[in-house]
């Protein structure tokens, strides 16, 4: 599966096997094959990276060791916190004028709303970094967008379920003085 992978028609075939994973043992399975070559994952074939983490949240395994590849990986040569991880995954580019579009990376995103499906704990940090890197006209762009607006819907239900929506609101960032 490792090698499969890393091929650019192969990793289509691997996401199909992730996202058909039938129990925790076939999970645990996939997931100890494709370690080994998380890092080229991470560079090249995110979308296996995409069904990976939507595989680890359906049957709550290797969360936290996903969020520890990650801080290795994205970056080479230093490892970063997961709010770091965040906006190197979502690769958020604001229009250029009002009429014009984001830009944002589709599978980026999906593994963001997978990792917000990830237990509580491992959650927060996540939750955080979209606080702290996007202000309220960035976010207001993604919740438009019909890709960006995937994760975002999740992103809300997390922040009034870990009440935090009263820090967001607070949150100076947030008063942008623009109605949306």
């Amino acid at each position: 599966m490792a090698t499969l992978s890393n091929d650019s028609v192969g990793n289509y075939i691997v996401q199909t096997v992730l996202s058909t994973a039938r129990n925790k043992v076939q999970a645990e399975s996939y997931l100890k094959e494709l370690l080994p070559v998380f890092g080229s994952l991470v560079d090249s074939k995110l979308g296996v990276v995409w069904h990976l983490t939507e595989m680890l949240s359906k049957f709550r395994i290797g969360q936290e060791t996903l969020h520890k590849k990650l801080q290795e990986n994205l970056q080479h040569g230093s490892k970063l916190s997961i709010s770091e991880c965040v906006p190197k995954l979502i690769r958020f580019v604001p229009a250029k004028d009002d009429k014009g579009r984001i830009n944002v990376n589709a599978n980026g995103c999906k593994v963001v709303l997978n990792m917000l499906r990830f237990v509580p704990r491992l959650c927060n940090p996540v939750l955080n970094s979209i606080l702290d890197h996007y202000d309220a006209d960035g976010l207001c762009a993604m919740a438009k967008d019909p890709l960006g607006s995937r994760w975002y819907v999740l992103f809300f239900y997390y922040l009034i379920t870990f009440e935090t929506l009263t820090f967001a609101v607070k949150h100076t960032r947030w008063h942008s003085g623009r109605k949306y």
